[in-house]
């Protein structure tokens, strides 16, 4: 199942491929993912199917290890979020790097951290050995703002991909046309 934030970066990227072929499209969701494309998308009377794909570098069959653990990563900060929220009340961004395992110790820094910034005010910390953390407290109108980063995961890591890989993953995905087909119409 993919999850609303999944599906609207999903939205994102056939938009901006609009924009760069120049095409007004209409994008709207598969009312089944199981069973039909990503995305279905009209364009000047013509209807068709789109698949969204992003490809690692280090995929292998069961997966990509980097992907796995940007995965833990925003469980953790997802973690610390709630645990911070549930002591104060005062609303922060947080930028994290490096690790990012000791929440304990991050909850008590954030805490004691914030109740001294005024609002936008950042500070850098290090609560753990190896951990840097970037804290900007927030107006009291962004109660509880959780969109907080986990910085290695989202610079770097983009890369040339060879042309064997790309179409590996299009074959993948080709191999459910048949049932796209059958189930759309299209």
């Amino acid at each position: 199942m993919t999850t609303d934030s999944k599906k609207n970066i999903e939205k994102a990227y056939a938009s901006k491929l609009s924009e760069l072929l120049r095409q007004k499209w209409q994008i709207d969701d598969a009312p089944n993912e199981a069973c039909w494309p990503d995305l279905l998308i009209g364009s000047n009377g013509v209807d068709f199917g789109l698949e969204v794909r992003e490809i690692y570098s280090d995929e292998m069959r069961k997966g990509s290890p980097k992907r796995a653990t940007e995965s833990r990563n925003i469980q953790r900060i997802k973690l610390i979020c709630k645990k911070y929220y549930e002591i104060s009340s005062i609303p922060i961004k947080v930028n994290f790097l490096g690790n990012i395992e000791s929440s304990k110790r991050f909850i008590n820094c954030l805490v004691t951290a914030t109740k001294e910034l005024k609002d936008f005010e950042q500070v850098r910390l290090e609560p753990d050995r190896g951990s840097v953390v970037f804290v900007t407290k927030l107006p009291v109108s962004c109660v509880n703002y959780s969109h907080w980063t986990y910085v290695s995961d989202k610079v770097g890591w983009v890369s040339e991909l060879d042309q064997k890989t790309i179409e590996s993953k299009i074959l993948e995905k080709a191999a459910k046309l048949p049932k796209y087909s059958a189930n759309t119409g299209i």
